[in-house]
This record gives structure tokens, C-alpha cells and sequence, in this order.
């Protein structure tokens, strides 16, 4: 139970770390509708999986040690 409320919190993290650099990039594109579905299109099949792969990666690594 323990391991899988800490992946969940860095699947958080991560997804929070990820959004933060989203917009970081937004800060220098125009701000359109197509630039928001883009974005949208991005945080639904990129972000929110890489997030989850990066927080179980990291928990099976400190597991196995």
C-alpha cells in the first residue's frame, strides 16, 4: 500500500514539473486556440503517462535497492 501512494505522489510531482515547463514554453508562443488544443493533445498522451512511467521507474529503483 505504502509503494503505491508514493508512486502516486511522484506521478504528481512529476506531472506538476512537467506542466511548469509547458509553461515555460507558452511564455514565448502566441496564445491561439490551436496552440491550446496542442497543448491539451500533449498533457493527455504524453504528460500524464511519461509522469506515471517516471514515478514507477523511481519507486522500482528504490525498491530493488
Amino acid at each position: 500500500m505504502k509503494h503505491k501512494v508514493v508512486t502516486v505522489f511522484l506521478s504528481i510531482v512529476f506531472f506538476i514539473i512537467l506542466i511548469n515547463i509547458l509553461d515555460y514554453i507558452d511564455y514565448y508562443l502566441p496564445f491561439n486556440t490551436t496552440v491550446q488544443m496542442i497543448y491539451l493533445f500533449m498533457v493527455i498522451t504524453i504528460f500524464i503517462p511519461l509522469s506515471i512511467c517516471m514515478a514507477l521507474k523511481v519507486t522500482n529503483l528504490s525498491k530493488n535497492r
